[in-house]
Protein backbone atom coordinates (compact mmCIF):
# COMPACT_ATOMS: atom_id res chain seq x y z
CA UNK A 1 0.00 0.00 0.00
CA UNK A 2 2.72 2.43 1.09
CA UNK A 3 4.66 1.49 -2.57
CA UNK A 4 1.29 2.08 -4.39
CA UNK A 5 0.32 5.46 -2.74
CA UNK A 6 4.14 6.49 -3.35
CA UNK A 7 3.94 5.46 -6.90
CA UNK A 8 0.59 6.97 -7.72
CA UNK A 9 1.57 10.85 -6.26
CA UNK A 10 5.34 10.81 -8.02
CA UNK A 11 3.05 9.84 -11.14
CA UNK A 12 0.66 12.39 -11.12
CA UNK A 13 3.38 14.83 -10.29
CA UNK A 14 5.01 14.22 -13.58
CA UNK A 15 2.24 13.89 -15.60
CA UNK A 16 1.16 17.35 -14.40
CA UNK A 17 4.35 18.55 -15.05
CA UNK A 18 4.37 17.57 -18.72
CA UNK A 19 0.86 18.64 -19.64
CA UNK A 20 1.81 21.97 -17.90
CA UNK A 21 4.80 22.81 -20.28
CA UNK A 22 2.76 22.06 -23.44
CA UNK A 23 0.80 25.42 -24.03
CA UNK A 24 -2.03 24.97 -27.02
CA UNK A 25 -0.67 26.48 -30.39
CA UNK A 26 -4.66 28.36 -31.78
CA UNK A 27 -4.99 29.29 -35.06
CA UNK A 28 -4.06 32.98 -35.82
CA UNK A 29 -2.67 35.69 -37.77
CA UNK A 30 -0.36 38.19 -37.52
CA UNK A 31 0.19 41.43 -39.63
CA UNK A 32 3.50 42.03 -41.19
CA UNK A 33 5.22 45.15 -41.79
CA UNK A 34 3.23 45.54 -44.94
CA UNK A 35 -0.08 44.94 -42.75
CA UNK A 36 -0.65 41.37 -45.32
CA UNK A 37 -2.38 38.93 -43.03
CA UNK A 38 -0.69 35.59 -42.55
CA UNK A 39 -2.25 32.84 -40.78
CA UNK A 40 -0.48 30.24 -38.01
CA UNK A 41 -0.29 28.94 -34.95
CA UNK A 42 0.56 30.71 -32.52
CA UNK A 43 1.38 29.79 -28.56
CA UNK A 44 -1.12 30.96 -26.06
CA UNK A 45 0.66 32.17 -22.87
CA UNK A 46 -0.21 34.38 -20.13
CA UNK A 47 -0.60 38.15 -21.55
CA UNK A 48 2.39 39.29 -20.17
CA UNK A 49 4.53 36.98 -21.52
CA UNK A 50 3.22 38.07 -24.58
CA UNK A 51 4.35 41.40 -24.10
CA UNK A 52 7.53 41.15 -26.41
CA UNK A 53 7.09 38.62 -28.87
CA UNK A 54 5.05 35.14 -29.69
CA UNK A 55 6.43 31.97 -30.92
CA UNK A 56 4.58 30.33 -34.05
CA UNK A 57 4.31 27.11 -36.25
CA UNK A 58 3.07 27.50 -39.50
CA UNK A 59 1.36 23.67 -39.24
CA UNK A 60 -0.48 23.07 -36.05
CA UNK A 61 1.72 19.63 -35.44
CA UNK A 62 5.01 20.59 -37.19
CA UNK A 63 7.65 20.28 -34.61
CA UNK A 64 9.70 23.47 -35.72
CA UNK A 65 9.13 27.15 -34.11
CA UNK A 66 9.84 30.52 -34.97
CA UNK A 67 9.33 33.58 -33.08
CA UNK A 68 8.29 37.12 -34.13
CA UNK A 69 9.23 40.25 -32.03
CA UNK A 70 6.91 43.25 -31.78
CA UNK A 71 9.14 45.54 -33.78
CA UNK A 72 9.20 42.99 -36.81
CA UNK A 73 5.25 42.99 -37.07
CA UNK A 74 1.88 45.17 -36.85
CA UNK A 75 0.45 43.07 -34.73
CA UNK A 76 -1.30 39.40 -34.13
CA UNK A 77 -4.95 37.83 -32.84
CA UNK A 78 -5.74 34.59 -31.68
CA UNK A 79 -9.06 33.68 -33.69
CA UNK A 80 -12.10 34.05 -31.83
CA UNK A 81 -10.18 35.34 -29.10
CA UNK A 82 -7.34 38.24 -28.01
CA UNK A 83 -6.26 40.70 -30.25
CA UNK A 84 -2.66 42.60 -29.38
CA UNK A 85 -1.10 45.66 -31.51
CA UNK A 86 2.07 46.57 -32.18
CA UNK A 87 3.59 49.83 -31.00
CA UNK A 88 6.72 51.86 -30.18
CA UNK A 89 6.56 53.19 -26.47
CA UNK A 90 8.81 56.20 -25.88
CA UNK A 91 9.42 55.98 -22.19
CA UNK A 92 10.13 52.37 -22.28
CA UNK A 93 12.30 52.43 -25.55
CA UNK A 94 11.27 49.74 -26.95
CA UNK A 95 8.74 47.79 -29.14
CA UNK A 96 6.26 45.91 -27.45
CA UNK A 97 2.46 43.69 -28.07
CA UNK A 98 -0.44 45.86 -26.15
CA UNK A 99 -3.83 43.69 -26.00
CA UNK A 100 -6.91 45.32 -26.97
CA UNK A 101 -9.47 46.01 -24.41
CA UNK A 102 -12.39 47.97 -26.00
CA UNK A 103 -12.99 49.28 -28.97
CA UNK A 104 -15.15 52.25 -29.68
CA UNK A 105 -14.96 56.08 -30.60
CA UNK A 106 -12.40 55.56 -27.56
CA UNK A 107 -10.18 52.33 -27.91
CA UNK A 108 -8.76 50.91 -25.00
CA UNK A 109 -5.53 48.70 -25.26
CA UNK A 110 -3.34 47.53 -22.04
CA UNK A 111 0.56 46.57 -21.44
CA UNK A 112 0.40 44.08 -18.53
CA UNK A 113 4.58 43.10 -17.92
CA UNK A 114 4.34 46.29 -16.38
CA UNK A 115 3.74 46.90 -12.29
CA UNK A 116 1.00 48.46 -12.19
CA UNK A 117 -0.18 48.09 -15.69
CA UNK A 118 0.08 50.76 -18.50
CA UNK A 119 -3.16 51.65 -20.53
CA UNK A 120 -3.05 53.12 -23.59
CA UNK A 121 -6.43 54.98 -25.35
CA UNK A 122 -7.01 56.52 -29.05
CA UNK A 123 -10.26 58.16 -30.25
CA UNK A 124 -11.51 57.43 -33.36
CA UNK A 125 -11.29 61.47 -34.78
CA UNK A 126 -6.94 60.96 -34.03
CA UNK A 127 -3.92 59.58 -34.29
CA UNK A 128 -3.11 60.71 -30.64
CA UNK A 129 -1.85 58.02 -28.42
CA UNK A 130 -2.54 58.41 -24.88
CA UNK A 131 -0.53 56.52 -22.16
CA UNK A 132 -2.13 56.09 -18.50
CA UNK A 133 -0.31 54.99 -15.60
CA UNK A 134 -0.46 55.50 -11.69
CA UNK A 135 2.94 56.06 -10.30
CA UNK A 136 3.29 56.13 -6.39
CA UNK A 137 6.80 57.61 -4.81
CA UNK A 138 7.92 57.90 -1.10
CA UNK A 139 8.65 62.08 -0.84
CA UNK A 140 10.42 63.28 2.61
CA UNK A 141 8.73 66.32 4.63
CA UNK A 142 9.30 67.60 7.80
CA UNK A 143 11.44 64.61 8.25
CA UNK A 144 8.19 62.29 7.49
CA UNK A 145 7.54 60.10 5.08
CA UNK A 146 4.52 60.08 2.78
CA UNK A 147 3.17 57.72 -0.04
CA UNK A 148 2.29 60.25 -2.83
CA UNK A 149 0.62 58.79 -5.79
CA UNK A 150 0.79 60.38 -9.16
CA UNK A 151 -3.15 60.81 -10.13
CA UNK A 152 -1.98 62.77 -13.86
CA UNK A 153 -4.28 59.40 -15.14
CA UNK A 154 -7.70 61.05 -13.88
CA UNK A 155 -6.69 64.19 -15.89
CA UNK A 156 -6.23 62.58 -19.38
CA UNK A 157 -9.10 60.37 -18.71
CA UNK A 158 -11.25 63.82 -17.74
CA UNK A 159 -9.78 65.47 -21.02
CA UNK A 160 -10.82 62.60 -23.31
CA UNK A 161 -14.31 62.14 -21.94
CA UNK A 162 -15.29 65.71 -21.37
CA UNK A 163 -18.00 65.69 -24.24
CA UNK A 164 -19.81 63.50 -22.05
CA UNK A 165 -20.62 65.78 -18.91
CA UNK A 166 -21.67 62.78 -16.52
CA UNK A 167 -18.33 61.09 -17.03
CA UNK A 168 -16.46 63.28 -14.56
CA UNK A 169 -18.11 61.88 -11.40
CA UNK A 170 -17.70 57.63 -12.71
CA UNK A 171 -13.97 58.90 -13.33
CA UNK A 172 -13.43 60.32 -9.69
CA UNK A 173 -14.77 57.26 -7.89
CA UNK A 174 -12.82 54.90 -10.17
CA UNK A 175 -10.36 53.13 -9.26
CA UNK A 176 -6.84 52.14 -11.00
CA UNK A 177 -7.54 48.62 -12.51
CA UNK A 178 -8.19 47.01 -15.75
CA UNK A 179 -12.06 46.38 -15.10
CA UNK A 180 -12.50 50.04 -14.13
CA UNK A 181 -11.23 51.53 -16.71
CA UNK A 182 -12.49 48.87 -19.50
CA UNK A 183 -16.36 50.47 -17.38
CA UNK A 184 -15.17 53.89 -17.82
CA UNK A 185 -14.37 53.26 -21.61
CA UNK A 186 -17.31 51.30 -22.41
CA UNK A 187 -19.79 54.17 -20.25
CA UNK A 188 -18.47 56.72 -22.28
CA UNK A 189 -18.64 54.91 -26.28
CA UNK A 190 -22.58 54.18 -24.86
CA UNK A 191 -23.07 58.06 -24.42
CA UNK A 192 -20.72 59.20 -27.36
CA UNK A 193 -22.81 56.30 -29.19
CA UNK A 194 -25.96 55.50 -27.48
CA UNK A 195 -27.31 53.10 -30.12
CA UNK A 196 -24.48 50.93 -29.67
CA UNK A 197 -24.31 48.46 -26.51
CA UNK A 198 -20.57 48.78 -25.62
CA UNK A 199 -19.78 45.42 -22.94
CA UNK A 200 -16.37 45.00 -23.14
CA UNK A 201 -15.04 41.39 -21.15
CA UNK A 202 -13.40 42.46 -17.91
CA UNK A 203 -10.39 40.53 -16.53
CA UNK A 204 -10.87 37.89 -14.56
CA UNK A 205 -8.84 37.07 -11.27
CA UNK A 206 -5.48 36.22 -12.25
CA UNK A 207 -4.06 32.84 -11.17
CA UNK A 208 -1.25 30.81 -11.64
CA UNK A 209 -0.88 26.71 -10.82
CA UNK A 210 1.58 23.79 -10.93
CA UNK A 211 3.74 21.08 -8.99
CA UNK A 212 5.28 21.80 -5.52
CA UNK A 213 7.98 19.50 -4.27
CA UNK A 214 9.32 20.27 -0.99
CA UNK A 215 11.22 18.61 2.36
CA UNK A 216 10.61 19.02 5.92
CA UNK A 217 12.52 18.56 8.99
CA UNK A 218 11.16 18.82 12.79
CA UNK A 219 12.99 20.74 14.94
CA UNK A 220 11.10 20.67 18.31
CA UNK A 221 8.89 17.95 19.79
CA UNK A 222 6.52 18.09 22.69
CA UNK A 223 4.37 15.66 24.41
CA UNK A 224 2.21 17.40 27.28
CA UNK A 225 -0.54 15.80 29.82
CA UNK A 226 1.44 12.42 29.67
CA UNK A 227 3.10 10.46 31.85
CA UNK A 228 6.18 10.78 29.79
CA UNK A 229 9.45 13.14 29.65
CA UNK A 230 10.26 13.79 25.97
CA UNK A 231 13.61 14.64 24.66
CA UNK A 232 14.36 15.27 20.64
CA UNK A 233 16.54 12.59 19.64
CA UNK A 234 16.88 12.68 15.95
CA UNK A 235 14.97 14.76 13.57
CA UNK A 236 14.93 12.59 10.25
CA UNK A 237 13.70 14.78 6.75
CA UNK A 238 10.54 14.24 5.32
CA UNK A 239 9.05 15.56 2.02
CA UNK A 240 6.07 16.96 0.11
CA UNK A 241 4.30 16.96 -3.34
CA UNK A 242 1.23 18.08 -4.60
CA UNK A 243 -0.10 20.98 -7.01
CA UNK A 244 -0.32 25.07 -5.55
CA UNK A 245 -2.25 27.41 -6.68
CA UNK A 246 -1.64 31.38 -6.56
CA UNK A 247 -4.57 33.83 -6.91
CA UNK A 248 -3.71 37.59 -7.80
CA UNK A 249 -5.02 39.70 -5.46
CA UNK A 250 -3.18 42.88 -5.53
CA UNK A 251 -0.72 44.07 -7.11
CA UNK A 252 2.36 42.48 -4.93
CA UNK A 253 -0.29 40.34 -3.01
CA UNK A 254 -1.27 36.84 -3.93
CA UNK A 255 -3.27 34.17 -2.32
CA UNK A 256 -1.73 30.53 -2.38
CA UNK A 257 -3.36 27.17 -1.60
CA UNK A 258 -2.28 23.82 -2.24
CA UNK A 259 -3.05 20.01 -2.32
CA UNK A 260 0.12 18.64 -0.77
CA UNK A 261 0.72 15.00 0.19
CA UNK A 262 3.28 15.26 2.91
CA UNK A 263 5.58 12.67 4.79
CA UNK A 264 6.59 13.64 8.30
CA UNK A 265 9.48 11.47 10.30
CA UNK A 266 10.72 12.28 14.05
CA UNK A 267 12.58 10.29 16.82
CA UNK A 268 12.30 10.67 20.66
CA UNK A 269 14.05 8.97 23.49
CA UNK A 270 11.31 8.63 26.44
CA UNK A 271 12.17 8.35 29.96
CA UNK A 272 9.74 7.06 32.05
CA UNK A 273 8.69 9.37 35.50
CA UNK A 274 7.12 7.00 37.14
CA UNK A 275 9.66 4.36 36.22
CA UNK A 276 13.08 5.40 35.51
CA UNK A 277 14.47 2.41 34.60
CA UNK A 278 12.20 2.27 31.70
CA UNK A 279 14.40 4.04 28.23
CA UNK A 280 12.50 3.91 24.83
CA UNK A 281 13.44 5.14 21.95
CA UNK A 282 10.33 6.07 19.54
CA UNK A 283 10.35 6.37 15.89
CA UNK A 284 7.07 8.29 14.23
CA UNK A 285 5.76 8.26 10.93
CA UNK A 286 2.85 10.79 9.94
CA UNK A 287 1.31 10.83 5.69
CA UNK A 288 -1.18 13.62 5.18
CA UNK A 289 -2.83 15.27 2.76
CA UNK A 290 -1.85 19.53 3.82
CA UNK A 291 -3.94 21.91 2.95
CA UNK A 292 -1.96 25.29 3.28
CA UNK A 293 -3.99 28.57 2.90
CA UNK A 294 -1.25 31.08 2.65
CA UNK A 295 -1.08 35.22 1.72
CA UNK A 296 2.37 35.80 -0.04
CA UNK A 297 4.22 39.30 -0.68
CA UNK A 298 6.17 40.11 -3.54
CA UNK A 299 8.54 42.77 -1.43
CA UNK A 300 9.58 43.88 -4.88
CA UNK A 301 8.14 44.75 -8.44
CA UNK A 302 10.94 43.66 -10.51
CA UNK A 303 10.44 40.03 -12.25
CA UNK A 304 13.03 38.56 -9.58
CA UNK A 305 11.79 39.86 -6.24
CA UNK A 306 12.07 38.49 -1.91
CA UNK A 307 8.79 37.34 -1.09
CA UNK A 308 7.44 36.87 2.40
CA UNK A 309 4.47 34.41 3.08
CA UNK A 310 2.26 33.06 6.39
CA UNK A 311 -1.15 31.76 6.89
CA UNK A 312 -2.10 28.20 8.44
CA UNK A 313 -2.08 24.57 7.40
CA UNK A 314 -4.77 22.38 7.40
CA UNK A 315 -4.21 18.62 8.02
CA UNK A 316 -5.94 15.18 7.07
CA UNK A 317 -3.95 12.07 8.32
CA UNK A 318 -3.77 9.53 5.65
CA UNK A 319 -1.64 6.84 7.80
CA UNK A 320 0.49 6.91 10.77
CA UNK A 321 2.71 4.58 13.24
CA UNK A 322 5.16 4.49 15.54
CA UNK A 323 8.14 1.89 16.05
CA UNK A 324 9.37 1.19 19.93
CA UNK A 325 12.45 -0.43 20.64
CA UNK A 326 12.90 -0.44 24.72
CA UNK A 327 14.95 -1.83 27.36
CA UNK A 328 11.95 -4.01 27.63
CA UNK A 329 11.98 -6.33 24.31
CA UNK A 330 7.86 -6.86 25.62
CA UNK A 331 7.34 -3.57 24.51
CA UNK A 332 8.98 -3.21 21.53
CA UNK A 333 6.64 -3.24 17.92
CA UNK A 334 4.71 -1.10 15.61
CA UNK A 335 1.96 0.47 16.75
CA UNK A 336 -1.01 3.22 16.11
CA UNK A 337 -1.34 6.22 17.93
CA UNK A 338 -4.41 7.60 19.92
CA UNK A 339 -4.66 10.93 17.52
CA UNK A 340 -7.36 12.70 15.81
CA UNK A 341 -7.01 12.78 12.41
CA UNK A 342 -6.76 16.34 11.77
CA UNK A 343 -3.95 18.72 12.10
CA UNK A 344 -3.46 22.38 12.34
CA UNK A 345 -0.21 24.32 11.95
CA UNK A 346 0.73 27.90 11.69
CA UNK A 347 3.59 28.62 8.59
CA UNK A 348 5.98 32.04 8.01
CA UNK A 349 8.27 32.23 5.50
CA UNK A 350 10.65 33.74 2.87
CA UNK A 351 11.91 33.12 -0.32
CA UNK A 352 12.15 34.34 -3.57
CA UNK A 353 10.05 34.46 -6.86
CA UNK A 354 11.33 34.69 -10.29
CA UNK A 355 7.99 35.88 -12.62
CA UNK A 356 5.79 34.32 -10.67
CA UNK A 357 6.76 31.80 -12.23
CA UNK A 358 9.25 29.76 -10.27
CA UNK A 359 8.92 30.22 -6.27
CA UNK A 360 11.95 29.07 -3.61
CA UNK A 361 10.08 29.58 0.13
CA UNK A 362 11.94 28.32 2.86
CA UNK A 363 9.44 28.46 6.38
CA UNK A 364 9.25 27.77 10.00
CA UNK A 365 6.07 25.85 11.03
CA UNK A 366 4.43 25.01 14.48
CA UNK A 367 1.52 21.98 14.31
CA UNK A 368 -0.42 20.85 16.74
CA UNK A 369 -1.62 17.10 16.92
CA UNK A 370 -4.17 16.13 19.08
CA UNK A 371 -4.02 12.71 20.93
CA UNK A 372 -7.07 11.61 22.77
CA UNK A 373 -9.23 13.91 25.64
CA UNK A 374 -6.24 15.23 27.48
CA UNK A 375 -2.95 14.50 25.66
CA UNK A 376 -1.68 16.47 22.35
CA UNK A 377 1.72 16.97 20.77
CA UNK A 378 2.92 19.85 19.58
CA UNK A 379 6.11 20.14 16.61
CA UNK A 380 8.21 23.07 15.16
CA UNK A 381 10.03 22.72 12.15
CA UNK A 382 11.24 23.79 8.75
CA UNK A 383 10.25 23.67 4.89
CA UNK A 384 12.41 24.31 1.98
CA UNK A 385 9.62 24.12 -1.08
CA UNK A 386 9.91 24.70 -5.07
CA UNK A 387 7.10 25.52 -7.10
CA UNK A 388 6.54 25.61 -10.89
CA UNK A 389 3.25 27.55 -11.48
CA UNK A 390 1.72 28.24 -15.33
Amino acid sequence: MKKYTLSLFTNIFFVIILSAQSYDFKPSYYLDKNNDSIYVFIKDKNENKLSYNFEFKTEQNSISQSTVNAKDCNGFSFIGGEHYLSIFDSILNKNIFIRELAVGPLSLYSFSDSDPEIFFLWKNTSDQQYRLIKNEKIVERNGESYLREDTRYIGILNLLMQDCPEMAKKISTSNYNSNEIIKLVDSYNSCINPETEYKSKTKKTKFYYGPEIGINTYTNHQLHNTKYDSYPSLNRPGFTIGMSMDIKIGAKLFFDVAALYSQYHFEMEWNGVSNPYLHENVDFKFKYLDIPLLLRFNILSTKFTPIIYGGGIFGLMLDHEYIVESDHPALDGTYKLYIDSLKWAMVMGTGVSYDNKLLLKVGYFSSLFLAGANTKMTNNGIEVKVAYLF
